[in-house]
């Protein structure tokens, strides 16, 4: 049974606080219909507006380009936020606001953002396999591996259908997805693991049946599987000055299993699955016992042992 909610959301809080934020509020949610946008897209944009809105206790409009420019700074330079999601996300919905009410001048004024050039992870095939297997149902396998081969957003895997999937041209018929278009997406050598699948599971309309109202898999059980592939490690034995520094670079799931053994979420409130300095301390006293026990039972030179204590 669900707990019920007590406290109202941000936008319920904004709507009694703030004059005129309500009609603001139906408006957005008027364009969202007329422009056949996404629901997450209104989420979104009306949570950034209604908070800057409860800052300052007035609508966008009535607050000053040079209070715009101080709040904006102080979610760019924000410690909760070092990948300036807040602050991106929050020029992205001013200039939506700022161009609904016709005032593109300020839309324009907005600071333009940049977009990063990095080169993305590339798994090879061994740390491929692991992560595949690390699942330990088979449907849990498909859909991960799936998701990773094609390409598709968690949404996109969600609503296929069994009929989207053609096996002689090897392709997937991605439809109405970002933006209403229908894409085609190439079906990589997986043929033998998805009739399996569909032989065991047996579903009828969705590829991946689950315990939606019309049948679909939730975005909650996806959110079970991505968690169940637990965290990759890299280790680096080198500093950039090619000094001895050996550390580790994690990649963690932002969804997971907390102490209590309780589903939870970290989103975009900057914390963390785990208490962060119980998690750290944890971990190094564990890296630390096993280096100095193999070091110990293989009888390697220790010169710079006393060099891990400040690495790791």
């Amino acid at each position: 049974m669900r707990k019920q909610r007590l406290e109202p959301t941000l936008v319920e809080n904004t709507i009694l606080t703030v004059d005129g934020f309500e009609k603001v509020f139906i408006r957005l949610q008027q364009q969202v219909v007329l422009r056949e946008q996404s629901k997450s897209t209104l989420n979104n944009y009306i949570r950034r507006i209604a908070a800057i809105c409860l800052h300052f206790g007035k609508l966008p409009q009535e607050i000053s380009d040079d209070e715009i420019t101080e709040y904006l700074t102080s979610l760019a330079l924000s410690p909760k936020s070092p990948s300036r999601s807040n602050f991106k996300h929050m020029v992205y919905g001013l200039r939506y606001y700022f161009r609904l009410m016709g005032d593109n001048k300020r839309a324009i004024g907005l600071p333009s953002l940049k977009k990063d050039t990095r080169l993305p992870v590339i798994l090879n095939q061994g740390e491929l396999r692991q992560l595949f297997k690390a699942p330990t149902l088979l449907k849990h396998r498909i859909v991960l591996s799936l998701i990773y081969s094609a390409g598709l957003r968690s949404q996109e895997a969600i609503n296929l259908k069994i009929s989207d999937i053609d096996f002689e041209r090897k392709t997937i018929h991605i439809r109405q997805s970002k933006y209403k278009k229908d894409r085609i997406v190439p079906l990589s050598d997986m043929k033998k693991g998805l009739k399996k699948y569909l032989s065991a599971e047996n579903p009828h309309i969705w590829l991946f049946n689950g315990k939606e109202p019309d049948g679909r898999y939730s975005v909650k059980g996806l959110s079970w599987v991505m968690h169940e592939t637990g965290a990759i490690c890299v280790l680096h034995t080198w500093g950039q000055n090619l000094s001895l520094h050996p550390h580790i670079h994690c990649i963690v799931p932002a969804t997971g299993i907390d102490l209590k053994d309780k589903f939870k979420t970290i989103g975009e409130q900057g914390k963390y699955l785990y208490p962060e300095k119980m998690l750290n301390a944890t971990f190094k006293g564990k890296m630390m016992q096993s280096l100095k026990t193999r070091i110990r039972l293989k009888g390697v030179l220790t010169q710079h042992q006393s060099t891990f204590n400040a690495c790791i």
